[in-house]
């Protein structure tokens, strides 16, 4: 059943499908914390309320759920959220639960500044073999994003691309970098970090971040740490999980490289070992931005990637830090990776790089966007 509405009007009302980990609900968690530090009041609505990441938030958060509906299904639980708090400024993220927040509005009769923002990747991919709710959504955009205020894509690439797609003009979007760079990032990359190849200082160690997919790419990862690995010994760790992991343990074991990779699984604090890694290396086909690249930064640590639409280029500076090879090029891979462990880049132009995908930044900006010449409530309301 879906959370009955508060008749306490609100701020900010952000919405999203859940509270599962994921990068779009830590963001949706670092901009809520951000609001309200800044003295606004926000309530979160998952379309589900299930999720460990709920319990993160903070005290004074309204929450909000429409009963665990598919997208479409939460339009009219929405649209009554909506009418009872009578947002100032609403904010969703991910195509589908655009899609159901901008009809959600409009049902209401919402008069708030409305924001949708985009992370995933390049609508000009195909659409082909992708979730049948983001295939609908991004058929639907064009038709619906003409309804918002402003549309927020997490990368100046990826804002080119959806403006050619949806044909709009190019000032009803704004690029916002992801807020990835936390104010403990630095102490949480000093913690140790529990594997035994961690205290093995004399056989270099790689690192890859992300879920295991296909669109990461991590066979032809797996194949170039091979080659890689006939010219010098190295160590790959890749931390995450997925729907893949069978199927690549099996190419592990095909390579013989059981004593050179290993996939520990998902780990909370990822810059601990970001932080002793000799390199962070990525191959994936597609990124709108990559916080991954950014975290690496942020803990000085050099970076080999995928050219791949959009992320990668921008935040490396079309290479000047970090290098980038074709997509599926395994052999450039193996090339990129034996040059910078031999040539690493100097960690404190990494972490300056970082710095412009902070926490602070990312508030900032998306308080401007959202509540400009709106006062924030009354301090009563916030904790």
């Amino acid at each position: 059943m879906a959370h009955k509405p508060t008749s306490e009007e609100l701020d900010a009302l952000i919405v999203y499908r859940d509270f599962k980990e994921t990068s779009i609900q830590r963001i949706n968690l670092h901009l809520t914390k951000g609001f309200i530090d800044r003295g606004y009041k926000v309530g979160v609505v998952g379309f589900s309320p299930e999720g460990e990441v709920r319990s993160e938030y903070p005290a004074s958060t309204v929450f909000f759920d429409c009963g665990g509906l598919r997208s479409l299904a939460c339009i009219r639980p929405l649209s009554r959220i909506i009418k009872a708090t009578k947002p100032r400024a609403i904010l969703s993220a991910y195509g589908p639960v655009n899609i159901t927040t901008i009809f959600a509005a409009r049902l209401a009769g919402s008069n708030a500044t409305l924001a949708v923002s985009e992370h995933n990747q390049p609508v000009s991919l195909p659409l082909k073999g992708r979730p049948k709710g983001e295939y609908v959504a991004y058929k639907l955009m064009r038709y619906l994003y003409p309804f918002t205020t402003k549309i927020v894509c997490v990368s100046k690439g990826l804002k080119e691309d959806f403006v050619r797609y949806t044909g709009l003009a190019p000032d009803r979007f704004a690029a916002i970098y992801n807020p990835v760079v936390t104010d403990d990032l630095e102490t949480l990359s000093n913690e140790p970090f529990d594997h035994p190849w961690v205290e093995d200082t004399a056989t270099p160690l790689l690192v890859a971040v992300g879920r295991l997919d296909l669109v990461k790419n991590y066979d032809v990862m797996f194949r170039a740490i091979a080659k890689v690995h006939q010219q010098r010994p190295v160590r790959l760790i890749v931390l995450g999980e997925g729907i893949q992991r069978k199927n690549l343990a099996g190419e592990i074991k095909k390579l013989g490289l059981e004593d050179a990779i290993d996939m520990p699984g998902f780990a909370r604090n990822p810059y601990s070992l970001m932080r002793r890694a000799d390199l962070f290396i990525q191959t994936s086909e597609r990124e709108a931005l990559s916080n991954v690249i950014v975290e690496a930064l942020a803990c000085g640590t050099s970076v080999v990637s995928t050219d791949c639409r959009s992320g990668p280029r921008e935040i490396l500076k079309d290479g000047a830090l970090g290098d980038l090879v074709p997509v599926g090029d395994e052999d450039a891979f193996v090339r990129a990776i034996i040059h910078r462990l031999d040539n690493p880049f100097d960690p404190s132009a990494l972490i300056k790089r970082a710095q412009d995908f902070t926490v602070e930044r990312a508030v900032n900006s998306y308080v401007e966007l959202l509540f400009k010449g709106i006062q924030a409530s009354p301090s009563d309301h916030v904790k």
